[in-house]
């Protein structure tokens, strides 16, 4: 049921994204969030939730560049990183989730380092991006 209304929430948004209604995009993008972060550990597979967090994430930060709102992007591509830290330094997540979430820091990292190129200098990305290696947790 989560992953059916997650898949919906971006497809429809992606839809208005394309057509130029971004007040309809950030709406549908907003949800499939919401939905990804309550329906985590309900997916069946770990990596497809990570993987739904982090574009729900990116999907809305990619929709606020094109708003011209690069302050509130990048607070949603510095939130797709830390959620994957918080998730790696949980020990009570399942082992499954914990090694998704490391594999996909090395795309938060990319769309953290992609927004400096394209926006320019940011002091919260650039903290971001040094404590991208911060967290080396032991995996059981």
């Amino acid at each position: 049921m989560s992953t059916r209304f997650w898949k919906h929430q971006t497809r429809l948004g992606n839809r208005r994204f394309a057509l130029g209604n971004h007040a309809g995009a950030l709406a549908c993008y907003q949800q499939a969030l919401w939905s990804a972060r309550q329906h985590l550990p309900l997916w069946r597979e770990p990596e497809e939730a990570v993987a739904a967090l982090v574009v729900s994430y990116h999907n809305l930060a990619d929709l606020l560049l094109a708003m011209a709102l690069p302050e509130r992007a990048a607070y949603y591509l510095c939130e797709a990183q830390q959620s994957l830290l918080n998730l790696l330094q949980d020990g009570a997540q399942p082992c499954r989730l914990r090694e998704a979430a490391h594999t996909h820091l090395f795309c938060c990292r990319v769309e953290l380092l992609r927004f400096l190129r394209r926006s320019g200098p940011h002091p919260e990305v650039e903290q971001a991006l040094r404590c991208c290696g911060c967290a080396h947790p032991t995996l059981h």
